[in-house]
């Protein structure tokens, strides 16, 4: 276990080299806890490449930029990330910690392609089931943990990236529930986007907030194209099936209407929508999805699920389990609830149920 304070990892407290370095086939687990800069690997990556490496535990810092992988990537380097993944839980502990990330804190002038982060992140502002904070490139990637808001208040808030800021975002997804019942600015799959490009992704998991809440994005400022979200979605003000307060563009976009709870894919709106709320019998099939690649980058099970990526099933597409929740002995059907599942006795995942 590490306990420190700034520029905190098990591996490394800083990274960088005057050339270009590489990591490769590292597995590290355990505990560690600083204050800024405070990652599973390290705390501070500023250039190199790391790839093939997995991270076990958990991740804790009083302040910022807090990562399961890495604190902070890119501080005037280059850096990339490749075929990683981080399975620690991630908690910003302080009453304003920021860039909180399952995956990475803070996600500069760099990248992460092909990479994942499974575990629960939680944190006060800026905090993602990947990424908390990011400007750089994020492709074929996708967090599964839930995102909790640590206190009362706190905003953006996203399944896969809390906010961005002139970052690209492409083919990839979010399922885990974004929980931040007094927070603004909460989505399924990105708190906020500032004059960022979304392309090609999804979100699946139920989304709660307080002001602009939407299935995909809470607050958009930037483009967003072939989206599309289907998790349950609540909050006070602003609500949408697809995003909360949208200031600039979606286009060729769907929200699954019955699953969402949201007739309207937006609460606000104020430049372009181009989207399509979805029956969910119709939310099932291909020819709803209307400019969808599904020669090369979507997939999907007719009449059985909501469309995935191919990259996520390169054997081909998926067995769909299906079914309904009730309580009272099968008497009434319940929305809102995390059903397990288990093939003798090994998890297949969870999934957030609605009605």
């Amino acid at each position: 276990d590490v306990t420190g304070r700034n520029w905190v990892g098990m591996l490394a407290g800083f990274l960088y080299s005057s050339g270009t370095f590489a990591i490769a086939n590292v597995t590290a687990s355990g505990q560690v806890h600083g204050d800024s800069r405070v990652g599973g690997l390290a705390g501070l990556v500023v250039d190199g490449n790391i790839d093939n490496v997995s991270v076990t535990g958990a991740v804790s810092g009083d302040s910022d930029y807090v990562g399961g992988l890495v604190g902070y990537l890119g501080a005037g380097g280059d850096p990339a990330i490749s075929n990683s993944h981080s399975a620690a839980t991630v908690t910003g502990t302080g009453g304003a910690s920021y860039s909180i990330g399952g995956l990475v804190g803070y996600l500069g002038n760099g990248a992460i392609q092909t990479s994942s982060a499974t575990g629960d992140v939680s944190g006060y502002n800026s905090v993602g089931g990947l990424v908390g904070e990011n400007h750089g490139l994020i492709g074929s990637s996708y967090a599964t943990g839930d995102v909790t808001a640590t206190a009362g208040g706190g905003s953006y808030f996203g399944g896969l990236v809390g906010s961005t800021y002139a970052g690209l975002i492409d083919q990839s997804y979010a399922t885990g529930a974004v929980n931040a019942a007094l927070s603004n600015n909460v989505g399924g799959f990105i708190g906020g986007n500032y004059f960022g490009s979304v392309t090609d992704s999804y979100a699946s998991g139920a989304v709660t907030g307080n002001n602009s809440v939407g299935g995909l994005v809470g607050l958009n400022s930037g483009t967003n194209a072939r989206t599309y979200a289907s998790g349950l979605v609540t909050g006070s003000s602003n609500v949408g099936g697809l995003v909360g307060e949208n200031n600039f563009s979606f286009t060729g976009s769907y929200w699954d209407v019955g699953t969402s709870g949201q007739s309207a894919g937006y609460g606000a709106n104020n430049a372009t929508f181009n989207a399509t709320g979805l029956s969910t019998p119709n939310a099932l099939k291909q020819a709803s999805y209307v400019g969808f690649d599904f020669a090369s980058v979507w997939g999907i099970t007719e009449n059985s699920a909501h469309p995935y990526l191919q990259w996520q099933y390169p054997g081909g597409a998926p067995q769909v389990i299906s079914g309904y929740v009730y309580s009272d002995l099968g008497t009434t059907l319940v929305d809102a609830v995390t059903v397990n599942g288990l093939i003798n006795g090994t998890s297949l995942g969870s999934v957030t149920s609605a009605n």
